[in-house]
């Protein structure tokens, strides 16, 4: 099932785009077919596009480094508007709150912080615990969540209990709403080279905590799938 962004996101006209973000022009560039485009296997470029895009249509700053996933912001959109609409159908928003916020974990945050900083942004309502396992991941999410005036509604830990994704000490007795991740992909190294060519553009920018655990994807989910069952 996919959601479709609330905002009009696509097609991007990268010309109009790097127009109202200068940074991003050095990177655009006229095909012979006469269209404006950018190299999506250079880094830097898929950096300044997604900084580009979040500063125009969301008003938000993001500082990460190359060598993690550069998220592309209107798949991730989808995912935060599909998780809202969820919400709200099957769980009933009103019976998910004690203190007249929605709460919510994002799993493997990352050094952007993306699925907190958008859902943030569009929802007052929203208060997000933030886990990573990666602390240089955990530093670079916290200074973007302090960029853009967060840090009363989004919290960035590290779950340094490797063994599990949700550790009771850290979730306490907040009654969460959803949970939401974008899960490693891979058992291992090897997994991830096999399937490397039919990778999205981006999947070079990627740290290894974000491409690989134990079990793989399937293992993951249902570590999860049992772990989440404590809170309810």
């Amino acid at each position: 099932m996919t959601f479709r962004p609330p905002v009009d996101l696509l097609p991007i006209d990268f010309k109009e785009l790097s127009d109202e973000y200068p940074n991003l022009s050095k990177y655009v560039h006229r095909t012979k077919a006469g269209v404006h485009a950018i190299d999506f296997k250079n880094p830097k470029a898929l950096r300044e596009l997604t900084a580009a895009v979040l500063w125009i249509k969301f008003q938000l700053r993001l500082e990460v480094p190359l060598d993690t996933l550069l998220p592309p912001i209107p798949n991730r959109l989808g995912y935060v508007a599909w998780t809202e609409h969820l919400t709200r159908r099957i769980a009933g928003w009103e019976r998910c709150s004690l203190d007249g916020f929605i709460h919510g974990i994002d799993i493997g945050t990352g050094a952007s912080c993306i699925y907190p900083l958008l859902a943030c942004r569009r929802n007052t309502l929203l208060r997000f615990l933030a886990l990573d396992i990666d602390s240089r991941q955990i530093d670079y999410a916290k200074e973007n969540v302090k960029l853009n005036s967060f840090t009363d509604v989004i919290s960035v830990v590290l779950n340094e209990e490797k063994n599990h994704i949700l550790p009771k000490m850290l979730l306490g007795d907040t009654k969460y709403a959803f949970c939401m991740c974008n899960p490693p992909f891979y058992r291992n190294t090897a997994e991830s080279h096999r399937v490397k060519i039919n990778e999205t553009s981006n999947s070079f920018c990627r740290s290894r905590t974000e491409m690989i655990t134990e079990g793989g994807e399937l293992g993951f989910l249902k570590k999860l799938l049992k772990e989440s069952s404590y809170c309810k």
